[in-house]
């Protein structure tokens, strides 16, 4: 292929250097511009791989993405002061259970309905009621890997909508209206809504498949708005 008038010749298949990158292992630390603090757990690996399985220092470095220098260092460190890998260890194990004391506070919280509107009110909340202290990012890590929550946008819905009363009323509707003959029936399906909240809280963490839904709270006097739609494509609304 020949671009004209410029004279120079390109390969319109030409691979480019971001197609042919590395792939990153499983469990390992990716290749970005802020690198992440190496763990406790990742620096026993590293001992080990090197002093045990005597692998070189650049193939450790680059496996998992520091500087040979640094593999160096620590491995000198562990050389001189062997008890140093026997901290290390048990630093990693009051580590996971610490991460585990405070999974166990969130859970306990979120049983009680806390609203976790932040990471930085979960934090003040584990060192007022729990006594635990842990840094933000650590937290959110915890949160977020380890407990598989998310920073999900929350529902509005009426205050007394997913009581048990409710949500056997529903049930049992759902259970009649299955039984109709919808082809022989003009089914209308009405929504309603309202103008005026106290509530303004948008977001929350709370875990996979959990409801999202958070009650607000009715304020008088409001303007209500219903909306209707019909099996025959009728469309009817009204202003309270």
């Amino acid at each position: 292929m020949r671009n004209r008038g410029s004279g120079i010749s390109r390969n319109p298949h030409e691979i480019h250097p971001s197609e042919y990158k590395e792939i990153v292992p499983i469990s390992h630390r990716k290749k970005c511009r802020t690198k992440n603090k190496v763990t406790l757990s990742e620096k026993i690996k590293i001992v080990h791989e090197v002093l045990c399985k005597l692998r070189p220092i650049a193939h450790v470095a680059k496996e998992y993405r520091i500087a040979a220098t640094y593999v160096s260092t620590i491995v000198t460190k562990v050389k001189k002061k062997p008890s140093l890998l026997a901290d290390l260890d048990d630093a990693v194990v009051f580590g996971e259970q610490m991460d585990q004391k405070v999974a166990d506070a969130v859970v306990d919280m979120y049983k009680k309905n806390e609203y976790f509107n932040s990471v930085k009110y979960i934090q003040e909340k584990l060192k007022e009621d729990y006594d635990l202290e842990i840094k933000s990012w650590k937290l959110m890590h915890l949160l977020h890997h380890n407990m598989g929550m998310r920073f999900k946008k929350t529902k509005g819905i009426s205050w007394q909508a997913n009581d048990p009363k409710n949500l056997m009323c529903r049930h049992q509707f759902a259970q009649e209206f299955l039984k109709l003959d919808l082809y022989s029936k003009v089914i209308l399906n009405v929504d309603e809504t309202w103008l005026g909240m106290t509530d303004f809280r948008r977001r929350k963490w709370t875990f996979t498949h959990f409801q999202d839904s958070v009650r607000r709270k009715q304020v008088q006097p409001r303007i209500s708005m219903i909306a209707g739609v019909d099996t025959r494509g009728s469309v009817y609304i009204s202003l309270l």
